[in-house]
């Protein structure tokens, strides 16, 4: 029942607050991470593990990691991924890096084709993290999209 309120309370506050901008710029992530991890009640430490791709430790966590990616309208608030995913966290991740951002896009694609979609938006947000994060060749952080 938790994990129903839970999910319901990401759809409430994304329907909320999300423009209807389509890219999630440098300032509208740090809005939507803290949005989020407020929301979530998490701190320091689980905000740098999703910036740098690290694993999650609980399902509180799994879930601020879904409502940032909806916030930034990676997933559609189904949980489901997006279409366009591949192509958006390409240039997202790879900021002025042409040849990164080709090798992400293919990630992502490989990534939305290869994971289960899962009971939850929650455990789908991991599972794409840690798809990308575990086939990547090069690390993958947003740190550059933040900073």
């Amino acid at each position: 029942m938790s994990k129903l309120i839970g999910i319901l309370f990401i759809v409430v506050v994304v329907l909320q607050r999300a423009p209807a901008q389509e890219f999630c710029g440098k300032e509208r992530l740090k809005d939507s991470i803290r949005r989020c991890a407020i929301s979530h009640r998490v701190g320091q430490a689980e905000i740098l593990r999703l910036i740098y791709g690290r694993p999650s430790h609980s399902g509180r966590e799994k879930c601020f990691r879904a409502c940032s990616i909806i916030e930034c309208r990676f997933f559609n608030i189904d949980g489901t991924l997006r279409q366009d995913t591949p192509n958006r966290i390409g240039n997202y991740l790879a900021i002025g890096n042409p040849q990164k951002a080709q090798l992400v896009r293919k990630l992502a694609s490989n990534c939305l084709k290869h994971i289960p979609l899962y009971g939850s938006v929650c455990d789908t947000a991991e599972a794409f993290i840690h798809c990308m994060v575990s086939t990547s060749p090069v690390p993958l952080s947003l740190d550059q999209a933040l900073n």
